[in-house]
């Protein structure tokens, strides 16, 4: 006897009080194991994990500031190594003990740090850096190529996208 089909889950929830998950369309397992395989691809099938990027940002001072960025899509490792750099930059402080824009900032630094492949030399200490815009404009293209990248339709023009 087959253990498969609606009548067999209302056996089994009969038996064990608990709903069974409906199995997903042959197809779509199908296809579903295919992720592996184009785990470095974005949503649309197109868009890779690296990106580079020309700044092109005039600070408060009405100062230039240019340069090449070259970054990429975090993996789950590096998604850690940003929790840890963030930790470590907030001297072990729990976040419920800083205030937003202290998270905020230590948030761009610690992504930065981990997702920049390559940068200008200028760029080489983004927490030495006096204008926070520059740090926001270089987190934020980073974070709008993230988003392409899942599909996401989030908005990237906020001054920080937090993961």
């Amino acid at each position: 006897m087959s253990s498969i089909g609606a009548k067999q889950r209302r056996a089994r929830k009969a038996q064990t009080g608990l709903d069974v998950v409906e199995s997903v369309p042959a197809q779509q397992a199908v296809e579903s194991l295919a992720g592996h395989k184009a785990d470095k691809l974005g949503a649309d099938g197109l868009i890779g994990p690296e990106h580079e990027f020309e700044l092109e940002h005039v600070d408060q001072r009405g100062r230039a500031w240019r340069g090449h960025f070259k970054c990429h899509i975090l993996s789950i490792r590096e998604r850690s190594q940003v929790g840890l750099t963030r930790s470590h930059m907030a001297a072990g402080m729990v976040p419920t003990g800083l205030d937003a824009s202290t998270i905020d900032l230590l948030e761009m630094q610690a992504h930065l740090a981990v997702a920049l492949d390559s940068a200008p030399e200028w760029a080489n200490d983004l927490g030495g850096l006096h204008d926070i815009t520059v740090l926001a404009a270089i987190y934020k293209e980073v974070a709008s190529h993230e988003a392409r990248f899942w599909g996401s339709n989030d908005n990237t023009d906020s001054e920080v996208a937090v993961e």
